[in-house]
């Protein structure tokens, strides 16, 4: 009996899957399961792909013990050959961070010489929690709600006066005493690495380990000294979802 479309192309897509993994784990000839655990171990940030790709494993067994029997062979639907396809796309040529980032071109930032004012307007009319202070184009240092809080505090408890004059240069001695982190990235980063930057940053929060990732920005090579070519908050991860 003649292959129908759909079993051709879920049979090419599973072993181009299998060769990946294959390759991936050192060219070792393996089982596709063993070849896939290695692979997930070594890349866990590929981790929440597991289920899909044992049911896969599972529908593949059938198929392959189906089709010299006779009768109608177990036909994979197109919904699962689909599921397959995107499950190879996203494994081996992941998205990179600029499918879910801000672009240089559209990030808000300020420099020390800024009012102070006119940031905050900036900041709660578009409820931007992070915003990069920049000198020559380049970053300096990072102006979060927490470090305006604990500049506020102060103000506040000493009764001074907040004016136009005020400059965004005298909140910088606060960052040290607050819990936000960031990070830079290589251009070359991909969605995953990015979401599994996030995800450990809050399970080592949780344990006291480190502080609260808020951003990561994005530069050549990842370097801080380098141009921001993009911004990535937490809540820029749940993009990956419509991708």
């Amino acid at each position: 009996m003649e292959e129908s479309r759909n079993v051709r192309k879920f049979k090419s897509d599973y072993n181009e899957l299998d060769r990946f993994f294959t390759q991936e784990v050192n060219g070792q000839e393996g089982h596709f399961y063993d070849n896939m655990l290695k692979f997930l171990s070594l890349n866990p940030r590929y981790q929440h792909f597991k289920n899909d790709i044992d049911y896969i494993n599972e529908v593949r067994k059938i198929v392959t013990h189906k089709e010299n029997m006779e009768g109608v062979p177990v036909i994979p639907t197109d919904a699962l050959c689909n599921k397959l396809e995107y499950t190879l796309k996203q494994i081996k040529n992941p998205p990179k961070w600029s499918s879910i980032a801000i672009p240089a071109n559209q990030i808000y930032s300020c420099t020390e010489e800024d009012s102070i004012s006119d940031v905050v307007k900036e900041m709660a009319n578009n409820t931007y929690t992070h915003v990069p202070v920049v000198k020559d184009g380049l970053f300096e240092w990072l102006l979060s709600e927490s470090v305006f809080v604990q500049w506020l505090s102060e103000i506040i408890e000493k009764e001074e006066i907040i004016t136009e004059a005020t400059s965004v240069s005298q909140l910088r001695k606060y960052v040290k005493n607050t819990n936000d982190a960031y990070e830079f990235l290589s251009r070359d980063t991909d969605i995953y690495t990015i979401k599994e930057k996030f995800e450990n940053a809050i399970k080592e929060k949780r344990n006291g380990i480190s502080k609260r990732l808020g951003v990561i920005f994005i530069t050549n090579s990842g370097r801080g000294s380098e141009k921001i070519l993009g911004l990535i908050t937490a809540w820029d991860i749940g993009k990956i979802q419509n991708i």
